[in-house]
C-alpha cells in the first residue's frame, strides 16, 4: 500500500510523515534507544552505535561532538546536540537545541526536522535533505535558525497552522525548478533577518500569513515572494520587507493575491525575463513602499481586477524596461487609488507611466514628486482621475483622462492631450507647449479656474500664427491667468487676433494676461470675443474698456433720445481705421542707450581747455538730462548721463600747441514709457573710452587768447548696455565705436586793456562716428540691431568771451557765452525683428551755453558751464565742471 500524506487528515499528518521517515530507514540500522521519565538523561558519545532515539516524558538526550544518530523522536522532552550528525528530528511538545553539526540525509526523501508544538533552536547547523528541510506546525511552535545553511530539493522551511519561525543569517536553497520553495508559510508567521533565500520556483510563499524580511535577499525563478489570502481567512497575508532585495528570473518579483498587503522600506524588487513584473497584484490589495525600487520588464507594477486597492509609493522608483511603469486592468466597479509622494518617480520604455486599461477606475494622486512620461486612460467616462499637488510636476501627455485637478503643481504637455475636465487651482501651471512645438489640449466637458496659470507657446505675429490651443467643449468657470512665450514671432498688427482658447459652451470664466506677451516691437493683449463669441484671442491692440452701463446698469441712466428716422438713400458711413498697434517701451530703451552712447564722450577743444586757460593736466565732469519721444510719438523717453574725462599733455609748445592722451568713463540711465499700455522699460549704459588729441595754435605770442587754432581728437569707446522691461528678463549686450573730430576757430580781440579784454570766436567742428555692428537676440527671440548709427556730426557757432586779470595777476577770469547750430547725419534708431524704432530727434538743433573759468597764479584752473539744446520734441540740459593744472 502506498501512503499519500495529502490524503491524511490534518491532525494525523505529522505522525504519518514521521512514520514515512522511519520506514525509509535501511534495515541494518533499524535499532532504537530510549530515554524516558523526568530527570532521565542520556549522552551519546562519539563512536556509539548509530541508531534511532526516543526521548519521552521530560527526559534529556545529549549528543556530544562527533556523535551520530538516525531518527530522533522528542516528545515532551529535551534534546541538546553540539557538532553532531543527525538524520531526522521529530519534536512534539519538546525543546530542541542544536549547535553546529549536520541535520538531514541528502540521499533520502522526507524531512530533516518536524517541529510540532515545540521550541527548536538551530545555530551554525548544516541542513541538507532530498525533500523538505524544516517543518514547523501548530500555534505553540517556535523555530529559530541562526547562522545556518539549508539545502533541499522541495521546500527549505515549511511553516503551518500558526507556527512562528525566525531565520537569522541563514543561507537557504530549494533547488527544484518545478515546485521548489524556499520558505512556505500557511496561517503562520516568519521573521527573516540577514539571510539569503534562493529557490528554483518560489522564494517565499505566504498564505494567510505574516512575514518580516529584513536585510535579506530572496530569489526565485517563477516568483520571488507569493502573498496569498484565501476566502474566509482569519488574517490577511502581509509581507513586510525592509532593506531586502527580491528577484524573479522569469516572473513577478512579488505576486499579491486576494486581500493581501505588502510593505516595503528601502527594498529592491526586480522581475526579469520576458514575463518579468516588479509587483503583480491580483484582487483587493494594499501596497505601501517607502524609499524602495520596483523594476520589471513587462511592467513595474501591474494591478489586475482590483476590488478596492490602495497603493502608496513614497520616495519610491518604479521602472519598466520593456513596457508601462504601472498598469491597471480591471472592471468599472473596481477602484485603485494610487498615491505618489515625496520624490517618487516612474520610468517606462514605452513612455507610459500609468495605463488604465479596459474599464479600470484609477484615482492617481501625485504629491511632491516629478513624473516624466504619459498617463493613459481607456476613455474619458470611466477610468483615470489625476490630482497633482504640493509641488508635483508632470511632463507628458494625459490621454483619456477623466477629472484632472492641479493645485500648487505643474503639468508640462509634451503632446496633444484629451481629458474630460480640468481644474486649475492656486499656484498651478499648465504649460501647453514645449520648446518650439505647439500642442492642443482638448477638454470634452468643463474648465474651472481658481487662480492658476495657463502657459502658451505662440509665434507672435498675425492672426494665423502658430500657437498652442486650449479647446473647451463645455463651460468655463472661475478665473485663470494666461502667460505667453513668443517663439520666434516678429510681431504684427492683428485683426481678429491669435486664438488661444476656444469655448464651446457658456464662456463664464475670466482669463487674464499675466506678464507680457511681446513680439518684435509689439505688445500683445488678451481679448475675449464679442457677442456670442466666447473665445479668447491675442491682439496687438489694447482691450476695449467695458461699457459702464453694461457693468453697472443701475449707475448709468443714459438719456432717451427720440428715434431719428434714417434716410433710405443715406449711405452707411465707412468703418473707422484699425486700432493703433501697441508698441513695446523696450524699443525706446534701446534707442535711448544708443543716443546716450553717441554723445557720452564727445569732447571738443574748449571742453578740455576751458578757453585758453587750460593746463597741462585736466579733468572734467559732465552731466545732462534729456527728453524725446520715439516710435511715432507713442513712446516717451527721459534720461540722464554722467561722464568723467581726464587727460594730460604729452607734449606742449610755448604758444599752447600740444599733443595729449585722455581717458573717459561714463554711465547713462533712461526710462521709456508707453502711456497707452502703461508699460515702461529702463535702459542703462556703462562705457569707457581711450583717446588722443592734438592742438595747433597760430595766434600772436603777446595775446594767448587771440588767434587761430586747429584741434583734432580720435577715441575708441566700449559700452555695456542693459534693457529692463516690466515682467521681462533683463537684456544685456555690448557695443563699440570709433569717433574722430576736427575743430577750428579764430578768436578776434574786439577791445581790451591791460586788465580786461573781449573776444569773439567763430567755431566749426566736423566729426564722424563709426559703430561696430550690434546684433542682440532677446530671451523672447526678438532680434535687435542698430540701424544707420554711423555718420557725420558737426557744430558751427560763435563764442563771446572776456578775460579779466586781477591785480598782481593772482588770477584771471574768463566768462563766456556761446550759441551753436548742431547737425548730425547719424540716426538714433534700432530695428526690432526688422521694424524700425526711431527717436524723434531733429538732425539740426540749436544750443546755447554759458560759463566761466578761473586760472590762478600757481597754475591751478577751474571752470564750469551750463548748456541747453532745444528742438521740436527734444530737449537736453547739461552741466560741466572741470579743473586743470599747468607747470
Amino acid at each position: 500500500m502506498v501512503i499519500r500524506p495529502a490524503t491524511i487528515a490534518p491532525l494525523a499528518r505529522p505522525l504519518a510523515m514521521a512514520l514515512l521517515a522511519v520506514l525509509a530507514l535501511p534495515v541494518p540500522f533499524a535499532r532504537a534507544g530510549t530515554v524516558s521519565g523526568p530527570g532521565a538523561t542520556h549522552t551519546v558519545q562519539p563512536g556509539d552505535r548509530v541508531e534511532d532515539w526516543f526521548v519521552n516524558d521530560g527526559a534529556l538526550l545529549q549528543l556530544l561532538p562527533q556523535s551520530e544518530v538516525l531518527n530522533t523522536f522528542v516528545t515532551d522532552s529535551r534534546m541538546e546536540a553540539t557538532d553532531a550528525r543527525i538524520d531526522f528530528i521529530n519534536a512534539r511538545g519538546g525543546h530542541v537545541d542544536i549547535r553546529g553539526g549536520t541535520l538531514g540525509n541528502p540521499v533520502r526523501g522526507g524531512y530533516a526536522a518536524l517541529i510540532n508544538n515545540s521550541m527548536a533552536r538551530l545555530e551554525a547547523v548544516d541542513v541538507t535533505v532530498f525533500g523538505i528541510g524544516l517543518w514547523a506546525l501548530r500555534a505553540s511552535t517556535e523555530l529559530e535558525v541562526i547562522r545556518s545553511t539549508v539545502t533541499t530539493t522541495q521546500i527549505g522551511v515549511d511553516v503551518q497552522e500558526g507556527a512562528a519561525i525566525r531565520l537569522q543569517d541563514v543561507q537557504l536553497q530549494a533547488t527544484n525548478t518545478g515546485n521548489g520553495i524556499g520558505i512556505r508559510l500557511a496561517d503562520s508567521r516568519a521573521t527573516v533577518v540577514d539571510s539569503r533565500i534562493q529557490s528554483g520556483h518560489t522564494g517565499v510563499s505566504m498564505t494567510n500569513s505574516e512575514a518580516d524580511i529584513i536585510g535579506s535577499t530572496v530569489a526565485g525563478r517563477t516568483r520571488g515572494v507569493l502573498v496569498t489570502t484565501t476566502a474566509g481567512a482569519a488574517m490577511p497575508a502581509h509581507a513586510r520587507l525592509d532593506t531586502t532585495e527580491v528577484t524573479a528570473t522569469a516572473g513577478p518579483a512579488v505576486l499579491l493575491s486576494g486581500p493581501s498587503a505588502l510593505t516595503l522600506r528601502g527594498s529592491h524588487l526586480q522581475g526579469a525575463g520576458s514575463n518579468g513584473i516588479g509587483v503583480l497584484a491580483q484582487g483587493d490589495i494594499t501596497l505601501a513602499a517607502y524609499g524602495s525600487r520596483i523594476e520589471g520588464v513587462l511592467s513595474g507594477l501591474r494591478i489586475e481586477t482590483p476590488a478596492r486597492s490602495s497603493i502608496l509609493l513614497d520616495g519610491t522608483h518604479i521602472v519598466a524596461t520593456g513596457g508601462d511603469a504601472i498598469q491597471v486592468d480591471g472592471t468599472a466597479s473596481a477602484l485603485a487609488r494610487i498615491d505618489l509622494r515625496n520624490g517618487t518617480t516612474l520610468a517606462a520604455s514605452s513612455g507610459i507611466l500609468l495605463h488604465a486599461q479596459a474599464s479600470s477606475q484609477v484615482d492617481l494622486r501625485v504629491s511632491a514628486s516629478h513624473l516624466v512620461g504619459d498617463l493613459v486612460g481607456q476613455n474619458m467616462t470611466t477610468g483615470l482621475d489625476v490630482t497633482l499637488g504640493d509641488g508635483a510636476t508632470l511632463t507628458g501627455r494625459i490621454d483619456g483622462g477623466r477629472a484632472i485637478a492641479i493645485h500648487d503643481a505643474q503639468w508640462q504637455l509634451t503632446g496633444d492631450s484629451t481629458i474630460a475636465s480640468l481644474q486649475v487651482g492656486p499656484e498651478a501651471v499648465v504649460a501647453l507647449g514645449r520648446g518650439d512645438t505647439f500642442h492642443r489640449l482638448a477638454i470634452s466637458d468643463d474648465f474651472t479656474g481658481n487662480g492658476g496659470t495657463l502657459l502658451f507657446n505662440t509665434v507672435l505675429a498675425g492672426d494665423d500664427a502658430a500657437t498652442d490651443t486650449l479647446v473647451i467643449a463645455g463651460d468655463t468657470h472661475g478665473t485663470a491667468n494666461v502667460r505667453v512665450n513668443n517663439i520666434g514671432g516678429a510681431g504684427a498688427q492683428t485683426t481678429q487676433g491669435i486664438e488661444l482658447i476656444s469655448v464651446g459652451g457658456a464662456s463664464n470664466g475670466q482669463f487674464t494676461l499675466a506678464g507680457r506677451a511681446v513680439g518684435g516691437q509689439y505688445d500683445y493683449f488678451l481679448h475675449k470675443g464679442t457677442g456670442t463669441d466666447g473665445n479668447w484671442y491675442l491682439r496687438s491692440v489694447l482691450p476695449t474698456p467695458p461699457d459702464p452701463c453694461v457693468v453697472d446698469p443701475a449707475a448709468c441712466t443714459p438719456p432717451v433720445d427720440p428715434v431719428t428716422p434714417v434716410d433710405p438713400g443715406e449711405e452707411t458711413p465707412p468703418p473707422g481705421p484699425d486700432p493703433e498697434p501697441i508698441l513695446r517701451p523696450e524699443g525706446g530703451a534701446y534707442v535711448a542707450n544708443l543716443r546716450a552712447s553717441q554723445d557720452m564722450f564727445r569732447i571738443g577743444y574748449h571742453a578740455r581747455r576751458a578757453g585758453q586757460n587750460g593746463g597741462r593736466a585736466w579733468a572734467r565732469v559732465d552731466g545732462d538730462r534729456q527728453g524725446f519721444d520715439a516710435a511715432g510719438r507713442q513712446l516717451e523717453i527721459h534720461g540722464n548721463s554722467q561722464a568723467l574725462s581726464v587727460g594730460t599733455d604729452l607734449w606742449r609748445a610755448g604758444n599752447g600747441s600740444s599733443v595729449g592722451v585722455m581717458l573717459s568713463s561714463g554711465n547713462a540711465t533712461s526710462t521709456s514709457t508707453n502711456p497707452l499700455s502703461g508699460y515702461y522699460a529702463r535702459g542703462k549704459v556703462k562705457g569707457e573710452a581711450l583717446g588722443l588729441y592734438g592742438t595747433w595754435r597760430g595766434g600772436p605770442l603777446a595775446d594767448p587768447h587771440a588767434g587761430f587754432y586747429v584741434d583734432g581728437s580720435v577715441q575708441r569707446a566700449r559700452f555695456r548696455n542693459r534693457v529692463e522691461g516690466v515682467s521681462l528678463m533683463a537684456e544685456r549686450y555690448g557695443s563699440r565705436a570709433w569717433q574722430g573730430a576736427l575743430e577750428t576757430g579764430y578768436a578776434f580781440r574786439l577791445r581790451g586793456a591791460s586788465s580786461s579784454s573781449l573776444y569773439l570766436e567763430p567755431q566749426l567742428q566736423v566729426g564722424y562716428t563709426r559703430w561696430s555692428d550690434t546684433r542682440h537676440t532677446e530671451a523672447n527671440g526678438t532680434v535687435v540691431t542698430t540701424d544707420d548709427a554711423d555718420g557725420l556730426f558737426g557744430r558751427a557757432g560763435l563764442r563771446l568771451s572776456g578775460v579779466t586779470r586781477w591785480e598782481g595777476r593772482a588770477a584771471q577770469v574768463q566768462p563766456y557765452l556761446a550759441a551753436h547750430w548742431l547737425h548730425s547725419r547719424a540716426d538714433a534708431r534700432v530695428r526690432m525683428d526688422g521694424e524700425r524704432v526711431e527717436a524723434r530727434i531733429p538732425r539740426s538743433r540749436a544750443e546755447v551755453s554759458a560759463g566761466a573759468s578761473v586760472t590762478f597764479a600757481n597754475g591751478l584752473g577751474v571752470w564750469g558751464g551750463l548748456a541747453r539744446q532745444q528742438a521740436s520734441g527734444y530737449h537736453l540740459t547739461s552741466a560741466q565742471l572741470g579743473m586743470s593744472y599747468a607747470w
